[in-house]
């Protein structure tokens, strides 16, 4: 065997690890209750975060999935209520779902979410935030 075979093998390997991590955990995540905090990015949700919520499903976005975040208490931002966010991890290896604390991009729906499937133009990414399990 060649030098690039076994680094082939081991990026394999790699990718095989981390796609099957993130299926598990992400089983975990549809009913987690947590708490999003403000990260980085925009000062306004300084003041609106933090929040606690229940990861209450899954939705596709472009070819990604992300999680709908049904929170326990609305926040008014750009002129409009919002109780439920969509969230996405930020960095490959951190999961949500995972029982510690994570980075995660939020995203505000301009519309209600009752599709499974959606285009990244259906929302607004706001801020970054840290999402970690209410327990």
């Amino acid at each position: 065997m060649t030098w690039w075979q076994i680094i082939i093998g081991l990026i394999l390997t790699w990718i095989i690890y981390l796609k099957t991590k993130k299926y598990f955990i992400h089983r975990q995540a549809i009913g987690q209750r947590v708490i999003i905090e403000y990260a980085d990015q925009n000062y306004h949700f300084e003041t609106i975060f933090p929040k606690t919520g229940t990861i209450t499903g899954l939705i596709k976005v472009g070819k990604q999935n992300m999680f709908i975040l049904d929170l326990d208490t609305s926040f008014s931002y750009d002129e409009g209520d919002f109780k439920k966010i969509v969230i996405a991890e930020r960095h490959v290896g951190h999961y949500i779902g995972s029982k510690s604390e994570i980075d995660v991009h939020v995203l505000l729906p301009k519309m209600e979410l009752t599709k499974d499937k959606y285009i990244f133009d259906d929302f607004n990414h706001v801020v970054w935030a840290t999402l970690k399990p209410n327990t």
